[in-house]
């Protein structure tokens, strides 16, 4: 009678539904540094446990600057989430990295971003078709 208990509760841990974030998903939205507000796509490259592995795309419209850079970081069950900045991809001249830290809830990850030039950022998870 033990061997069935313990069998049926590792069978409820193992069919979980997806996390918060999974890879392939999107985080689509904008934030704030110096050079003013700036449309961000930040792609969840990667899952495993609670390590996420992203791509920190962005692009600032009156300038034309557009580069990405990887990153990654622990997502706490509270559903805070801190991306450290990694290797450039892409790196438009007179830029640097910077990392953030924000709560993700739902389809909404927002926070602020980890540079004293620059203050909050919102991302909405993408729809897919």
């Amino acid at each position: 009678m033990k061997t069935l208990l313990i069998a049926l509760v590792i069978g409820a841990v193992q069919t979980t539904g997806p996390g918060p974030m999974n890879a392939g998903e999107n985080w689509m939205g904008r934030y704030t540094c110096a050079q003013g507000t700036t449309d961000l796509d930040l792609r969840i490259d990667a899952v495993t446990g609670n390590t996420i592995d992203a791509t920190f795309i962005f692009a600032h419209g009156p300038s034309g600057a557009a580069g990405s850079y990887k990153m990654r970081g622990n997502l706490m069950p509270d559903g805070t989430l801190s991306l450290a900045p990694g290797a450039w991809v892409a790196r438009p001249a007179n830029y640097g990295s910077v990392g953030m830290t924000g709560v993700v809830r739902g389809a909404n990850y927002s926070g602020r971003i980890d540079n004293p030039s620059c203050s909050t950022f919102n991302l909405t998870r993408e729809a897919h078709p």
